[in-house]
């Protein structure tokens, strides 16, 4: 039987004051951020699974303000 090294997860969930956020552990930091767990949860297994960006992530994504 062949044992495989489970791959680290680039994208993880972190959650701060009852905001949760989607951090990319490559570049070392926050990405998104949500109210929602759900929405927070579906975007990080998405992520993982291959959608995302090729290179840098783009400024529209990064929907950090406050509001």
């Amino acid at each position: 039987m062949r044992w495989f090294r489970k791959k680290k997860k680039q994208y993880i969930s972190k959650r701060q004051k009852g905001i949760y956020y989607v951090y990319d552990t490559k570049l070392e930091q926050i990405i998104w951020k949500s109210d929602s767990k759900e929405q927070n949860e579906s975007l990080i297994e998405r992520l993982n699974s291959g959608y995302g960006f090729n290179g840098k992530i783009p400024s529209f994504f990064n929907n950090l303000q406050e509001g």
